[in-house]
């Protein structure tokens, strides 16, 4: 009557056969262009692959910086030329 490993709140589950926990580059990419689509790939792995989560987690905020910076520039050079 054990418990498995991964079945016990608070306990993250191992990963599956072929399904290493490591960064991935295309989801980064992914994450970093589309942020609302990182966040939803970090709170799908954070629990079975926490460092492909982390690695997630960092892309979708410096996507979100990325666009935060671009919105600034734009907003300045509107302000100035109108």
């Amino acid at each position: 009557m054990g418990m498995k490993k991964g079945k016990h709140p608070g306990q993250a589950a191992e990963p599956g056969p072929g399904q290493a926990d490591c960064p991935h580059q295309g989801l980064n990419t992914l994450a970093f262009l589309l942020p609302p689509a990182g966040a939803g790939l970090y709170l799908a792995c954070r629990r079975t692959a926490p460092r492909r989560a982390a690695s997630l987690g960092r892309w979708t905020w410096a996507g979100v910086g990325l666009y935060a910076v671009c919105y600034l520039l734009l907003a300045l050079g509107a302000w100035f030329l109108y």
